[in-house]
């Protein structure tokens, strides 16, 4: 039972550790901008269009407005489906965040040794999953969140330019640098405390 307890502990640190990034990065218009100016389709949209439709798209995961501008219908219905996901992500990473205090002021080991474990998933997955990136994220990852093809892009679609594979990849390897360094931190922290409260 103790063993199941730091797996599912484990679990919870690596999610939770990904999910501060991923809020920062998705609700950041700067840092889809600067991924303009690395994948460069943005130019081909029009760089301030462009960056009215990521300034909209910010607002509208926020619930603080709809789509507008030349959103297709597709494209509107795949990221109301985006927005949903997210915040169901926002509620579980909360209360995984809130357990984590718990474990942290009770157990500190347990969390260090725990935060160690999720540190060493996220490398291990991060080495095998971004050689084939393209593979995993077209056909593993849309194919088990997403049962329609709304997510699949051209050059019509306002995420064809302003989202492409590229800045999913960049997002992503942002994430997990955030989240090694927040588990490595939780680890030095926690053991920290173990030492000092002995």
């Amino acid at each position: 039972m103790r063993r199941i307890a730091q797996a599912g502990l484990a679990l919870a640190m690596l999610f939770s550790s990904l999910s501060i990034p991923l809020a920062a990065f998705a609700l950041t218009p700067a840092w889809y901008m600067q991924n303009c100016d690395w994948h460069g389709r943005c130019e081909a949209f029009h760089l301030p269009t462009a960056e009215r439709h990521v300034h909209n798209f910010s607002d509208f995961l926020l619930y603080k407005d709809s789509l507008k501008g030349f959103w297709s219908d597709k494209e509107k219905r795949h990221l109301a489906e985006v927005r949903d996901i997210y915040s169901v992500a926002a509620a579980a990473a909360i209360v995984m965040m809130l357990a984590v205090v718990v474990v942290y002021v009770r157990w500190p080991g347990i969390l260090a040794s725990a935060s160690m474990h999720a540190l060493i998933m996220l490398v291990v997955t991060a080495v095998l999953v971004f050689p084939v990136f393209g593979f995993v994220w077209r056909d593993v990852f849309h194919a088990a969140l997403f049962d329609n093809r709304d997510w699949v892009t051209s050059h019509t679609d306002v995420t064809w330019y302003i989202t492409p594979r590229e800045f999913f990849r960049n997002t992503i390897l942002g994430m997990c640098v955030c989240s090694a360094s927040i588990l490595a931190s939780t680890v030095f922290i926690a053991r920290n405390r173990v030492t000092n409260s002995s």
